[in-house]
């Protein structure tokens, strides 16, 4: 967990009631018209349903209330499983204030995704529901925002005023008010011409591997502070569509291998995926544009954010425990965290490694995933939910309760789970970890 933050996630309530429905403190009379009813004072957390307005999320901190949607703008995640963090002395450089300011306030952090937005992630002030990251990336959008809602409190009851603090279009923020548009020729120059220097091959019925090259002197050095886990970004401009298309990859190569101007991905190819339907099309010689790397995940911060050098170093003498869970084209980031594990030697006391598919044809980088896991000493485990060839070594049936208690790391402030896979799968396997004593900061989801 960040410091300063809090968990909103550890005790919440669920309710639901009727009708239509961001701060306030103390005890009122009982609000007349326009106010709702929402929930009984007390918990920290509390999610309710509203027949017209949809599902808030009621947040308690220091005695008082603040009442924000509960689904994040990008429609996965769940706010009210999030880090409240006090970024009232942060200088953020996505987002503004209605008067301009940078300072992000009083904030929830989404659970999903935050990786993408930086080291820090994306947060909503929880007074008037607009977006902030304290670094900016290309993923970051001022299109961003929840609505938030005056609440009060009276005789021992949260109300909720029926319509939100800002508007729409005052919550999203005109593209004007953004550091982000600022910064998008700078975005755009990040981008390189990379070449296909073979046509794609086949690695099963619906994955291909794809090369490719870009001289030396046209490419960036990778960032100095990239994380142990990194991935690009492919734009290309696609028929049918007015913007171009951005999706990320993350490459089984080494940064030794982009180094020398060479990268290569494994891509499952979807019937109805816009960008992946391009690249299965594309022909030797064919180029694309490819962002210089960025970091998906660092070990070290992963497991010591927030700690002086004296209690990092008591925390990893006790012993760290890294746990990922894979399925699909996920097993390309698992690559490089075992990477990083065997590097980091003494970090881990145990390093383990879930790897789920439909077939036995559908296990990408079997052999690497071997190879690696045997370099970082960890222990690997494979499951398929379809039919199972004879002779079969692994276990049988989707990521379980069972298997996961049985494989991975146990709850503790020094374990970390990562998830990467479908959304899904990372969303049924995080609810088990749940379930099973971890806390949600533990468990770090990394979508496929």
């Amino acid at each position: 967990m960040s410091s300063g933050a809090s968990s909103a996630s550890g005790a919440s309530s669920s309710s639901s009631v009727s009708g239509s429905a961001a701060s306030s403190s103390g005890s009122a009379p009982a609000p007349t018209s326009g106010w709702l009813d929402a929930c009984a004072v007390g918990e920290r957390v509390q999610v309710v349903s509203f027949e017209d307005l949809g599902t808030l999320a009621i947040f308690e901190v220091d005695g008082k209330y603040y009442a924000v949607d509960d689904k994040c703008c990008h429609g996965k995640g769940r706010l009210s499983g999030g880090d409240i963090e006090d970024l009232g002395s942060t200088i953020c450089e996505g987002g503004k204030q209605p008067d301009g300011s940078r300072l992000g306030g009083l904030c929830i952090r989404c659970p999903k995704h935050h990786h993408k937005f930086g080291d820090r992630g994306l947060y909503f002030n929880l007074e008037n529901g607009r977006s902030f990251v304290p670094k900016l990336t290309e993923h970051y959008k001022t299109s961003f925002a929840v609505r938030a809602f005056e609440t009060l409190v009276s005789r021992g009851r949260v109300f909720v005023r029926a319509t939100p603090v800002l508007s729409p279009e005052e919550a999203r923020q005109s593209s004007s008010e953004s550091a982000l548009d600022e910064a998008v020729d700078v975005t755009a120059s990040a981008f390189f011409l990379w070449t296909l220097a073979s046509d794609p091959q086949p690695v099963n019925r619906d994955s291909i591997l794809m090369t490719f090259t870009c001289p030396r002197k046209r490419m960036p050095s990778p960032p100095s502070d990239l994380g142990d886990a990194w991935h690009v970004t492919f734009r290309a401009r696609i028929e049918g569509h007015d913007a171009p298309v951005d999706r990320d990859y993350t490459p089984i190569s080494s940064l030794a291998d982009y180094a020398k101007g060479r990268l290569q991905f494994v891509v499952k190819v979807y019937r109805q995926g816009v960008m992946t339907q391009y690249l299965s099309a594309l022909r030797s010689g064919a180029s694309l544009l490819v962002s210089a790397p960025m970091t998906t995940l660092d070990l070290r911060a992963l497991f010591l954010r927030g700690l002086d050098k004296a209690e990092a170093k008591a925390k990893i003498k006790k012993g760290l425990h890294l746990g990922v869970v894979v399925g699909g084209t996920g097993v390309t980031p698992a690559l490089q965290l075992l990477d990083a594990a065997a590097k980091t030697k003494g970090l881990f006391a145990s390093v383990s490694v879930i790897d789920s598919n439909h077939t036995e044809e559908d296990v990408l980088c079997r052999a690497e995933l071997g190879a690696k896991a045997a370099r970082a000493k960890a222990h690997v485990v494979h499951t398929l939910t379809g039919d199972v060839p004879a002779g079969w070594k692994g276990e049988r049936g989707r990521v379980s309760k069972a298997l996961l208690d049985a494989n991975m790391p146990k709850p503790s402030s020094r374990s970390r789970i990562v998830v990467s896979g479908p959304q899904s799968m990372n969303d049924a396997v995080a609810e088990m970890l749940g379930a099973l004593g971890h806390d949600s900061d533990a468990v770090i989801q990394l979508e496929a």
